[in-house]
C-alpha cells in the first residue's frame, strides 16, 4: 500500500516516473523499432485477423505464399492490394504450435497487405519484425474476437508489433491471450502517420505488475497533425495484481491504453470496455493530439479510468460513458487493494490544455477507499464543460467533482472556468472547487456544495441518479417549496400526416406540452391529446415524460415516432420481430421485477432507459431494476408472467397499464378477446340505429378542412338527421362548438376544421354555403 496518513493522494503526482516507465515499457518514441528483440513481455491472443499480402512479394515469387492470394480489398478506410488466408495461403499452425513470426513478417513487409486468420491459436515467440510499411492489416475471420487467439510462451511479456511510421495499420477482430499463467502480458505498438485502427480486439489473462512482465495494450499514435486513429469495440477487464505507484515503491501497473507525446492527431475511443486495471485505464492527457471517447465502459479502475487535458488547445471530448467504482463487488481474483480510484482526471504537462467537454455521461462512486474522485480537475487543465450528465457519491469522503486552481504540474490552464449545465449530483460526497471559477445552471444538485455558483434555476431535491437501485433523493424543502420541482420532458412524439384526414388521441403516464407546430384545434391537456393531421408530410410534436400509451385513430391514419423511431400505435413497437411492448416505469424507490415470455425480449430503442448491467436476460425471462427512470422492452411471443419482487406501481403492456399484483396473462387475453366482441357488436347496433342506410340512403358532408368559418343552410324534401359517423372534429374551434340545428327537413350549421355529416332521404330542395368549406352529396335512392 502507498501512505497511511489517511490524507486523500493527489492523482496527478504519479504520472512523472510512470509515464516514464510506460514509455519505456512501449518503447522510446525516439527509437528505432526493434521489431525481432524479445522483450519480458506477456503474449498477445488476436480475435480477427484478416490481411492482405502484398503484389510485389508475390511478383518476387516470395515463399511467404504457399498458396494464391486474394484480390485487393478496402477495411475502414485502408487499402490493401493482396489479401491472403494464413493457413492455407501462408501455411500457418492454428494450433498454437509452431512459431508464426518468420512467415508473418515476411507477408506484412512490403505493406498493401491483409492477412487473415481462420478460427484457431497462434503462437509467436518474439516481436514481428517488419518495418514500418503503408496498409498492413491482421484480421480473424470467426464470429467473435475469441475465435482467433494470438498466444506466447506463458509467462512472458512481448508486443506483438512495434511499428514507427506508415499510413494504414488494421488489427481487427482477434484476441491477445495471455492467460496461461499469472505473469507475463501482451500488447501491441501502432505509431503511424494515420489510418491508424483496432476493431474488436480482446485482451484475456491475468494483469501483473511490471516487473512479472505486464505489457501496455495498446498504443495508438497518429502521428500527422491530420492523422487518425480508432479503438473501437475494445474488451480488457481482466484481474490485476494493484500496487502502490511506481514513484513510491519503483515498481508499478502498466495501462490498458497509453500515448506517448508523438500522438499529434486524433485517438478516438470508442464501445469499448475496461475494468480492474491498477493504473490509468487510459493514460492520453500529455499529447498535443485530441482524444475522443465515445460509448464506453469504464468499472473499478485504479487511479483513474481515463487522464484527459492535452491537444494544444484543441477540444477533447467524454461521450455517453459510464464509471463506475464499486471496489467491494471487484474481481475477487485483484491482488493488492485499491488505493485511489477516479472516474476522469483532468491534467496535463509541457502542452497547451484543451477544452474539455463531457456529456451524456454517467459516474457512480458506490464503494471503494476514502481517496477516490469521480472527476478529479486540476489547475492545469480546462476549459471544462459538463452536461446533461449525472454523478452520485455514496462515499461522504468522496467528492464527485473536486478541482483546484493551483497546478499540480506545469502551469495554470489560461481558462480555467468549469461550466455545469443539465446534470445532476446527488449522495453524500460534496461537489469542490476551489480558486477556480464554476457555474451550474439548471438540473438538480442534492449533494453538499462548495464554490460554485448555482443558479436558481437549479434543483435541490428529486434528483435522479445513474445506475443504481437507491431512490431519489429529497430534501425538508420539498415540503414547502414542492411547486419549484421541475420535470424534464426528455421524450419526443411526433404524429405526422400521410395525406388523410385523421383524427388521433393519445395520454402519457407523465407529462405533455405541445409544441409550436401543434395547431390551436388541437386538444392537449397535461398528459393527454386530442389532435387532427392531415397534409403529407406535416406533423404534430409533443415533448412528454414518464411512459406512453397506446395511440388510437378516431378517424384516419398517420405515422407515429417516438425519439426519432417510428412505432405501431397500437402497440408501441418499432419492430415486426418484437411486437408487444412493456413499460416499468421508476417511482422514486426500488422495484425489482420479473417479465417471462415465450419468444425473445429485447431492450426498447425508443422508449425508457438501456436496460443495465443490473438488469439480466436469460432464455425468455428479464429480471430488472427501476427507480426514477423508466426501463422498457419489446419482445416477440406471448407474456408468461409479470412480477414484482420488491416495490409496487403500475407497468404499461402495449400501452395499457396493468398492475402486476393482480395481472393474469390468461385472463387479460380473454378479455381482449370479449372486448373485441363487444366493440364490433356496438358498431354494428349503431349502424343499424343511428346510420340507418335503410331508411336515411343519402349523404352529404361539409367539410371545414381548416379553410376558415363557414355556415351553411339546406333543406331536404324528407327525413335528415345528423350523422356521428360523418361526422368529426366537432369543438375543434370557437365555431365549431356552436350547435347546428335540424328541424322539419331544414339544416343551418356552422364550420371550421372539421366535419359535419348527415343522412337523409328525399332530395335537397335548397342549399346554402357561407365560405370555403367543401360540399359532397351522395344520392342512393336514384
Amino acid at each position: 500500500m502507498d501512505d497511511t496518513s489517511g490524507e486523500k493522494e493527489d492523482p496527478t503526482v504519479a504520472s512523472t516516473s510512470e509515464f516514464a516507465e510506460q514509455e519505456e515499457s512501449a518503447g522510446s518514441d525516439d527509437e528505432t523499432p526493434s521489431m525481432g528483440s524479445e522483450t519480458s513481455s506477456k503474449g498477445l491472443l488476436n480475435r480477427r485477423n484478416c490481411l492482405k499480402a502484398g503484389a510485389a512479394m508475390l511478383a518476387a515469387g516470395s515463399s511467404a505464399f504457399v498458396g494464391g492470394a486474394a484480390a485487393a480489398t478496402e477495411r475502414y478506410g485502408i487499402q490493401f492490394s493482396t489479401v491472403v488466408d494464413a493457413v492455407d495461403d501462408l501455411g500457418l499452425d492454428p494450433n498454437g504450435n509452431d512459431p508464426i513470426d518468420s512467415t508473418l513478417e515476411d507477408a506484412l513487409a512490403s505493406g498493401d497487405t491483409l492477412v487473415e486468420f481462420p478460427a484457431g491459436t497462434y503462437y509467436f515467440d518474439g516481436q514481428l519484425d517488419f518495418g514500418s510499411p503503408d496498409n498492413w492489416g491482421i484480421r480473424g475471420l470467426g464470429s467473435s474476437p475469441s475465435d482467433v487467439r494470438f498466444v506466447t510462451t506463458p509467462g512472458e511479456g512481448r508486443y506483438l508489433t512495434k511499428t514507427n511510421g506508415g499510413s494504414g495499420q488494421l488489427v481487427e477482430n482477434v484476441t491477445f491471450d495471455y492467460s496461461a499463467e499469472d505473469d507475463g502480458g501482451l500488447g501491441i505498438v501502432l505509431r503511424g502517420e494515420d489510418k491508424i485502427r483496432v476493431q474488436d480486439v480482446e485482451f484475456v489473462g491475468f494483469n501483473p505488475v511490471h516487473a512479472d512482465g505486464s505489457k501496455i495494450n495498446v498504443v495508438p499514435m497518429a502521428l500527422d497533425p491530420n492523422g487518425r486513429a480508432v479503438i473501437d469495440g475494445l474488451v480488457r477487464t481482466g484481474p490485476t495484481d494493484i500496487v502502490s505507484h511506481g514513484h513510491l515503491d519503483g515498481n508499478s501497473n502498466d495501462s490498458c491504453i497509453w500515448l506517448g507525446d508523438r500522438h499529434e492527431g486524433e485517438l478516438v475511443i470508442r464501445n469499448s470496455h475496461i475494468e480492474n486495471t491498477g493504473t490509468n485505464a487510459v493514460y492520453a492527457s500529455r499529447t498535443s493530439g485530441t482524444v475522443h471517447y465515445e460509448n464506453c465502459l469504464f468499472r473499478n479502475n485504479n487511479q483513474t479510468s481515463i487522464r484527459i487535458g492535452g491537444g494544444d488547445g484543441n477540444q477533447n471530448t467524454i461521450q455517453n460513458c459510464t464509471f463506475v467504482v464499486d471496489t467491494e463487488n471487484a474481481d475477487p481474483d485483484n491482488g493488492g487493494e485499491f488505493i485511489n480510484p477516479h472516474g476522469v482526471v483532468c491534467e496535463t504537462n509541457e502542452t497547451t490544455p484543451g477544452p474539455i467537454r463531457i456529456e451524456d455521461c454517467e459516474f457512480m462512486y458506490k464503494s471503494g477507499p476514502d481517496r477516490g474522485r469521480l472527476l478529479f480537475a486540476d489547475g492545469n487543465a480546462g476549459p471544462i464543460e459538463i452536461v446533461n450528465s449525472r454523478f452520485r457519491s455514496e462515499n461522504s469522503e468522496v467528492e464527485p467533482i473536486f478541482a483546484r486552481g493551483e497546478p499540480r504540474w506545469w502551469k495554470a490552464a489560461p481558462d480555467q472556468s468549469i461550466d455545469i449545465r443539465k446534470s445532476q449530483f446527488s449522495g453524500s460526497g460534496e461537489v469542490t472547487v476551489n480558486d477556480r471559477p464554476a457555474t451550474m445552471q439548471s438540473g438538480c444538485i442534492s449533494s453538499p456544495v462548495s464554490g460554485v455558483d448555482v443558479d436558481e434555476s437549479v434543483s435541490r431535491d428529486s434528483c435522479t441518479i445513474p445506475d443504481t437501485d437507491a431512490p431519489a433523493e429529497s430534501t425538508e424543502e420539498e415540503e414547502t417549496e414542492s411547486d419549484t420541482t421541475t420535470t424534464t420532458l426528455t421524450n419526443e412524439l411526433t404524429v405526422t400526416g400521410t395525406g388523410t384526414k385523421t383524427n388521433y388521441e393519445f395520454a402519457v403516464g407523465g407529462q405533455l406540452e405541445a409544441t409550436d407546430d401543434v395547431e390551436a384545434w388541437d386538444e392537449v391537456s397535461e398528459s393527454s391529446v386530442n389532435g387532427w393531421i392531415t397534409s403529407e408530410g406535416v406533423a404534430d410534436t409533443y415533448q412528454f415524460s414518464g411512459p406512453l400509451q397506446r395511440i388510437e385513430f378516431l378517424e384516419g391514419e398517420a405515422k407515429v415516432s417516438v425519439n426519432g423511431q417510428q412505432i405501431d400505435p397500437a402497440t408501441l413497437s418499432t419492430s415486426g420481430e418484437f411486437p408487444s411492448t412493456l413499460q416499468i416505469p421508476g417511482n422514486g424507490s426500488t422495484k425489482n421485477y420479473r417479465v417471462s415470455v415465450t419468444g425473445e425480449i429485447a431492450d426498447h430503442p425508443a422508449l425508457g432507459t438501456s436496460l443495465s448491467e443490473y438488469d439480466t436476460i436469460s432464455d425468455g425471462t428479464l429480471e430488472g431494476w427501476a427507480t426514477d427512470e423508466m426501463d422498457a422492452i419489446q419482445f416477440s411471443g406471448s407474456v408468461e408472467s409479470i412480477e414484482l419482487l420488491e416495490g409496487d406501481g403500475s407497468m404499461y403492456l402495449n400501452g395499457k397499464q396493468i398492475d402486476p399484483a393482480t395481472y393474469d396473462p390468461a385472463t387479460e387475453q380473454t378479455d381482449e378477446e370479449t372486448d373485441e366482441q363487444t366493440d364490433k357488436e356496438t358498431d354494428e347496433q349503431t349502424d343499424e340505429s343511428t346510420d340507418d342506410a335503410t331508411k336515411l340512403p343519402n349523404t352529404i358532408t361539409i367539410d371545414g378542412d381548416g379553410a376558415g368559418a363557414t355556415t351553411y343552410s339546406f333543406s331536404v324534401s324528407g327525413d335528415v338527421v345528423r350523422s356521428d359517423k360523418l361526422s368529426s372534429g366537432t369543438g375543434s374551434t370557437t365555431i365549431d362548438s356552436l350547435t347546428d340545428s335540424t328541424s322539419d327537413g331544414t339544416v343551418n350549421g356552422y364550420i371550421s376544421q372539421g366535419v359535419d355529416g348527415y343522412r337523409y332521404s328525399g332530395e335537397i330542395t335548397s342549399l346554402s354555403i357561407n365560405g370555403d368549406a367543401s360540399v359532397s352529396i351522395s344520392d342512393n335512392d336514384g
